[in-house]
């Protein structure tokens, strides 16, 4: 295939495009972007495209945006880099907040209460979906079939950190003999690849300092106690442990935030879920309705949206920047990480370990939604049956899955059972 490389101006308008109708979690995102870009338009081959997306494939972070961000930097350096990853989310970055604002507002209005309601059914029939088709992915053996049962058992039955199984599996898979790299890459001796990637170590400490900067500033102004540094310092570490994609931190957020903070419960997190599938852009958007919610709820005698805005903006800040840095630093050196199997092997088991810890988080969900003080709600249960039904038989998107949750929202409201 030819490839036929686009000018500065043809891209950006491509990726202005994408950021607003980009909907559908990284799966459909990455499948636009293969068609528009490599089929399409043919602006890289496919042997980039697919090396690129192995690549984000193995960072923490949203892998499509991520790859949004790799395209671009092959096509234009840094300055495409940063359109391309930039643009993939600025858009749900302002329809999030607003969304965000209309439910802290009016989430307790009934008619607009009824619609969060809604979308906590679709919320659970999504999580459901999710479960199975990243079970269908990642268990393809009796031993991931186990990592999963004990990942499951461990989140629900012992309330397992899931930060345990990243740790445990990465040490083991760094232990396990094979981790080395090959004696020549691209045509350098062995010893020459530590010494590059000291020096990519140093440029992303560099980078990060830039990144970690903001935080360190409120923390000195307003106490390391503050919200905004609480907010700071939680969604770094977040950010640079999302192995696995949104589902997979999703558990750890809803924990730490729900239970430790406290900023907010676990029917606003579930709302906050419902909200991020209706925007464009990465799942993981999710984290600013946290921000979001934390300042709405405690605006330490500020105005409640100003700290609200504020606590969004530094989520989404310390969410997004690490995954240029990943690019900038990690992109070059992408021959040199394909003989690196340690994280073959250690992204293979943790993908087996997220089914069981999403499936734990789905049960934790859907008992929250499906039973109101001990009582079953049984049309709830028919509404998620229904969702579940398009799904697989209609093929609805997330996008109609939700819409149609407000709808049936509504009309739990005017028809009540």
């Amino acid at each position: 295939m030819e490839v036929k490389s686009p000018t500065f101006k043809e891209a950006f308008s491509f990726w202005v495009k994408l950021g607003f109708v980009s909907f559908g979690g990284p799966t459909a995102q990455i499948a636009m972007m293969h068609e528009e870009i490599v089929e399409r338009r043919q602006w890289i081959s496919e042997a980039e495209f697919l090396r690129g997306l192995n690549f984000c494939m193995m960072l923490p972070g949203p892998e499509a945006q991520q790859l949004a961000t790799y395209i671009g930097w092959r096509m234009h350096g840094v300055r495409g880099a940063f359109v391309a990853g930039g643009l993939f989310v600025i858009p749900a970055v302002f329809i999030l907040w607003g969304l965000s604002w209309l439910y802290a507002q009016w989430g307790t209005v009934p008619l607009v209460a009824s619609l969060f309601q809604g979308l906590e059914v679709a919320v659970v029939a999504l999580v459901a979906m999710a479960i199975v088709r990243i079970g269908k992915k990642s268990i393809k053996s009796k031993g991931a079939l186990g990592l999963a049962v004990g990942a499951f058992s461990g989140a629900l039955f012992f309330h397992l950190n899931f930060l345990w199984w990243v740790g445990g599996l990465l040490l083991i898979s760094l232990l396990m003999k094979g981790q080395e790299p090959s004696q020549k890459i691209g045509g350098e001796i062995d010893h020459q690849w530590r010494k590059i990637g000291i020096e990519a170590c140093l440029k992303f400490l560099g980078g990060f300092a830039i990144c970690f900067s903001p935080i360190v500033a409120i923390g000195l102004i307003q106490g390391w106690s503050s919200l905004g540094a609480q907010l700071g310092l939680f969604f770094t570490k977040v950010a640079l442990l999302t192995f696995g994609g949104a589902y997979s931190i999703l558990p750890y957020v809803s924990q730490e935030a729900v239970h430790h903070f406290h900023w907010l419960n676990t029917e606003q997190m579930i709302a906050g879920l419902g909200l991020a599938e209706t925007t464009p852009g990465p799942l993981i958007m999710v984290l600013q309705f946290v921000g979001f919610m934390a300042g709405w709820l405690n605006p330490q005698g500020g105005s409640p949206l100003g700290m609200a805005t504020f606590g969004a903006m530094i989520t989404t800040w310390v969410t997004f920047f690490p995954s240029f840095l990943f690019i900038f630093i990690g992109g070059p050196l992408l021959d040199r990480l394909d003989s690196f199997p340690v994280w073959e092997r250690f992204l293979k088991w943790i993908s087996a370990a997220v089914v069981g810890v999403i499936g734990a988080m789905a049960i934790g969900f859907a008992s929250h939604v499906l039973m109101v003080s001990g009582e079953i709600q049984w049309i709830k249960i028919v509404g998620v049956l229904v969702a579940l039904w398009g799904i697989e038989r209609w093929k609805w998107s997330p996008m109609g899955v939700v819409l149609a949750g407000a709808i049936f929202g509504w009309l739990m409201a005017a028809w009540p059972v």
